[in-house]
C-alpha cells in the first residue's frame, strides 16, 4: 500500500511538473505569436500603402541617366573605337 502511494505521488509530481512546464512555455510563446501576427499584419498594410503611394507618382526620372555619366560612356565608346582602329592599322603594318 505504501509503495502504491509513493508511486501515485511520483506520478502526481511528474504531472504537476509537466503542467508547470507547459504553462511556462505557453506564457512565453503566446505573446510572441501575438506580436508576430500583429507585426506581420502591420507590415503588409504598410507595404501595400507604400506601393500605392509609389504607383501614384511619376517615376520615369529614376530611369534617366545622369548627363555626366552619358558623356563619359560616349567618350569611352569613342576611345574603344579609336583603339580598335589603331590596332587594326598596326596589325595591317605587321
Amino acid at each position: 500500500m505504501l509503495l502504491e502511494l509513493d508511486q501515485v505521488n511520483i506520478v502526481k509530481n511528474l504531472c504537476n511538473s509537466y503542467f508547470d512546464s507547459v504553462v511556462y512555455i505557453l506564457k512565453d510563446t503566446i505573446p510572441k505569436k501575438i506580436m508576430f501576427y500583429l507585426v506581420k499584419a502591420s507590415q503588409l498594410e504598410l507595404s501595400s500603402k507604400l506601393f500605392e503611394k509609389l504607383k501614384q507618382q511619376d517615376m520615369t526620372y529614376l530611369l534617366m541617366e545622369y548627363e555626366h555619366i552619358n558623356q563619359r560612356r560616349n567618350n569611352l565608346e569613342k576611345n574603344i573605337k579609336d583603339l580598335q582602329l589603331a590596332k587594326g592599322l598596326i596589325d595591317g603594318l605587321l
